[in-house]
């Protein structure tokens, strides 16, 4: 009997390792199909946003493994002989960047900049343009954050000049360093206004005109509508989960969760479930 997947956000370990699994696969091609070069998907905490990225990221990615025989996607013949393993794709996630005051929110910002571009040299160096090496390089011991406003565009032509294919980007989390910021505003002043900056001036970096990008998928509990910090890109849809087709592939269906108690033969506890949770 398969084990439950408590805590674990990795698609390939999900399917390596035998967990139990909610066939989610369809959104690859749901989100692919979706309106806009930049879609921001909304959802609430703990609905496997972190999870299905990775995913998506495991379907497009060039050297992605093969996890996907026997999912649902693998009945989309056409799709998948178009994109499979197609793309070159950069994630990243700022789901851990949980600090009470912007000196250290800036460090682990600078931390995890620095370790984003260090994978990707370790990863990616070989044939790269001299100066593109050397400048990433530079960024590892780089100390100024704002240096690093540019990070993602620059890995992004990067790849796109290495694999001759546009770049699928990944950002999960996106409003996590927001939200901690606003919590923490009254402690310090100057917090959210510069973290609600930088996050600005990285994503219109990487996602305004940016001929490089196949497109880019954001996810996050928050639209942060209201600071604008989308407001140097018109080519962002946002996807509630109120309104789009994608409302039955983040979270369990009622369908989902009757099945994964009938396979643990707890169907009997299905009342007790939804009293729970349903609603």
């Amino acid at each position: 009997m398969k084990s439950l997947p408590i805590g674990i956000n990795s698609f390939d370990e999900m399917i390596e390792g035998g967990y139990y699994y909610v066939d989610k696969s369809l959104l690859v091609k749901e989100v692919h199909d979706l309106a806009g070069k930049v879609k921001l998907i909304t959802r609430p905490r703990r609905f496997g946003k972190t999870l299905n990225m990775d995913m998506i990221k495991n379907f497009y990615s060039i050297d992605g493994k093969d996890l996907f025989e026997g999912l649902k996607i693998w009945q989309e013949e056409s799709f998948i002989k178009d994109h499979y393993h197609k793309y070159p794709v950069l994630f990243v996630t700022f789901k851990d960047l949980k600090s009470s005051s912007w000196e250290e929110a800036k460090q682990a910002l600078l931390v995890m900049m620095s370790e984003i571009v260090r994978k990707f040299l370790r990863k990616e160096s070989d044939g790269m343009d001299e100066y593109d090496l050397e400048f990433l390089k530079k960024l590892l011991v780089e100390e100024e954050l704002a240096r690093h406003v540019y990070t993602l565009q620059i890995l992004t032509r990067v790849l796109s000049e290495k694999y001759g294919r546009k770049v699928i980007l990944l950002i999960d989390e996106y409003d996590v360093p927001i939200e901690s910021a606003y919590v923490h505003k009254d402690e310090d002043p100057k917090y959210y206004s510069r973290m609600i900056d930088f996050m600005r001036s990285l994503l219109t970096a990487a996602l305004k005109d940016n001929p490089y990008l196949e497109f880019a998928i954001l996810t996050g509990v928050y639209r942060v509508a209201k600071e604008s910090i989308f407001s140097g890109l018109n080519n962002v849809v946002v996807y509630s989960i109120f309104e789009n087709p994608m409302a039955n592939r983040f979270g369990f269906t009622e369908d989902e969760v009757f099945e994964l108690l009938k396979y643990y033969s707890l169907e009997e506890d299905m009342s007790v479930v939804r009293d729970w949770y349903n609603g």
